[in-house]
């Protein structure tokens, strides 16, 4: 059965999961995941995360891999003017950004490409007045999702860090339009927002009263059958 939980204010979200010897990458046990989410403001921003280091739960479990993602969101509520003298009909907007994130002092890099084209509409000739009229238009939120990940980071750089460690996420972006000599732009709650996850996989070792208990319960079974 797998179960989640989530604490502290930006939620650092923890699943954890188990399957049969073999199922899981690298001969697994067992696995976890830990979770924290950036949301701020552009552009530019930034933000520090905190993630947990993998726990060795007293020396019972042993790291097998690692394996790091993070998705996220670029966004913006978007207005246009045509303010040439001549009609626009193949008038639009278009966003780029970037989110780079450094996990641990440079340990791991990565980072979260965006790019969306809003229209294009047709809009008429400058009618000379701001915000309003046939020569603008309203292309209400404009956004773009990406999503990447690493895997098999080797198990001793992880066990070498800190009990947490950050993640440095930095973003920035804008919006430019098209199909127009002469136009200007509006733009608001320029932000992004995603998560950065690590996963840990890791074979259990038993302890020593599970050993005792697996023996009882051997020898039972062999008085059953005797």
């Amino acid at each position: 059965m797998k179960k989640a939980w989530v604490a502290g204010v930006f939620g650092v979200i923890a699943i954890a999961g188990a399957a049969q010897a073999g199922e899981l990458p690298g001969g697994a046990d067992d696995f976890y995941t830990e979770c924290v989410e950036w949301d701020f403001p552009l552009s530019p921003g930034k933000q520090t995360l905190q993630l947990p280091k993998f726990d060795t739960n007293d020396g019972l479990h042993v790291l097998k891999l690692v394996h790091l993602s993070w998705e996220g969101s670029m966004s913006a509520n978007v207005t246009a003017e045509n303010d040439s003298e001549i009609a626009a009909p193949e008038f639009s907007v278009g966003l780029t950004g970037l989110v780079n994130l450094d996990i641990n002092g440079g340990t791991v890099l990565g980072s979260l490409g965006f790019v969306r084209v809003a229209g294009p509409v047709a809009v008429a000739a400058s009618d000379g007045v701001p915000d309003m009229g046939p020569d603008f238009h309203d292309f209400g939120l404009v956004s773009d999702t990406d999503f990447d990940s690493t895997f098999e980071i080797p198990a001793a750089v992880w066990l070498a860090f800190p009990d947490t460690f950050d993640v440095q996420v930095t973003g920035s972006g804008g919006f430019a339009v098209s199909g127009s000599a002469d136009s200007s732009i509006m733009v608001s709650n320029f932000r992004t927002s995603g998560e950065v996850c690590v996963t840990y996989y890791y074979n259990i070792i038993p302890t020593p009263g599970a050993f005792g208990l697996a023996g009882l319960t051997g020898l039972a079974l062999l008085r059953r059958r005797r």
